[in-house]
């Protein structure tokens, strides 16, 4: 059996003038000038470049920089919270850096289904959550353990089916709340701004984060 940590005979060094002429050759057959593309496309042009399909899209150091919770401008933040594209892009960054689970062997399958949330003034709160994974989990939380921060500041909850059918969700669920105060600046409608939600269950506990736009409108406007 061949051995791949073995020792072997012929072992062929690369050297520096062995890049050279691969980099010639490479130039000679499709014309293309490597040194040019180095030279244009720099670590901080690539990182800075949208990585969407609009000239408003997140690079990502606005991705880094959003997820880290460094202030970015409100017009960014918003579009961040409208974007497919943006939320996806997101999404994978979080994938890699953190996690919103700490019950194991939980498929992480808990979303907020709507990114943006409309309170009228005076009005009740509610989120939905929903379910890509095991069903009947969320039926076991804890509604007194349930609470919200970030762009929302949350507390006193009650919880009901979420009656409106979803597209790949095995069960979903609203969490209704008495108490609540939307942290926006003063006097601003609107907060663009993570949203993260704590709660217990039979099994575990929940924890949630999600990049979110409240809009606060005049009362009479539908939620």
């Amino acid at each position: 059996m061949w051995n791949p940590f073995g020792k072997r005979k012929d072992v062929q060094i690369v050297r520096p003038s062995d890049a050279q002429r691969a980099k010639e050759r490479l130039q000679r057959q499709v014309r293309f000038d490597i040194d040019e593309f180095l030279e244009r496309e720099t670590p901080a042009v690539l990182f800075d470049e949208p990585l969407g399909p609009t000239s408003h899209c997140l690079s990502i150091t606005h991705i880094g920089d959003l997820v880290e919770g460094k202030s970015l401008p409100l017009e960014l933040r918003r579009h961040a919270a409208q974007c497919g594209d943006c939320r996806r892009e997101i999404a994978t960054y979080r994938a890699l850096t953190e996690h919103d689970w700490e019950r194991p062997g939980i498929v992480p399958g808990i979303v907020l289904p709507y990114a943006q949330i409309r309170i009228p003034e005076g009005g009740n709160f509610f989120l939905v959550l929903a379910n890509r994974g095991e069903a009947g989990f969320l039926g076991g939380i804890d509604p007194t353990s349930v609470t919200v921060t970030g762009a929302i500041k949350a507390k006193d909850c009650s919880i009901a089916p979420h009656k409106i059918l979803l597209r790949d969700v095995s069960e979903a669920v609203e969490l209704h709340f008495k108490d609540y105060k939307v942290n926006a600046p003063k006097g601003q409608k609107e907060t663009c701004n993570w949203l993260e939600i704590e709660a217990r269950t039979r099994g575990g506990k929940l924890r949630k984060r999600e990049f979110v736009r409240v809009v606060r409108e005049p009362s009479g406007c539908g939620a």
